[in-house]
């Protein structure tokens, strides 16, 4: 299995990871958020040369974190939406972070040791 096509399994999980926890009306937001986020991570991840595409995963970042402040500080009733997108964000990112530490380059963000464990259980 190539990396990319592990990313994009992540990717899947993430979304249904979010559908099931948030049947719930008012967590229809975050559950909107999950999928915007997945969908802005596979259009990060397209790469003509089938290598990560780095910039373009920090520029996303960056973006949906500086949107997460915006709407907090404005007290924006789409903060929560922001909140959860980060989130889900920054999930896929430091997934993406273990791959870059594997190959001896730096991380986009420090992952957490459960970010590994999501990758490891792709390839059993």
């Amino acid at each position: 299995m190539q990396v990319a096509d592990a990313l994009h399994f992540l990717i899947e999980d993430l979304i249904e990871d979010a559908r099931l926890r948030h049947l719930r009306k008012p967590d229809q937001l975050a559950l909107e958020a999950a999928t915007d986020a997945a969908q802005a991570l596979r259009h990060a991840l397209r790469s003509p040369q089938g290598t990560l595409p780095r910039a373009a995963l920090e520029e996303l970042l960056n973006d949906t974190r500086a949107q997460t402040r915006k709407a907090l500080e404005s007290g924006d009733v789409s903060g929560w939406y922001w909140l959860s997108r980060e989130a889900h964000t920054a999930w896929i990112i430091e997934v993406v972070s273990v791959i870059l530490i594997k190959a001896g380059e730096a991380p986009i963000l420090e992952p957490r040791r459960c970010a590994g464990e999501a990758l490891l259980a792709l390839f059993d």
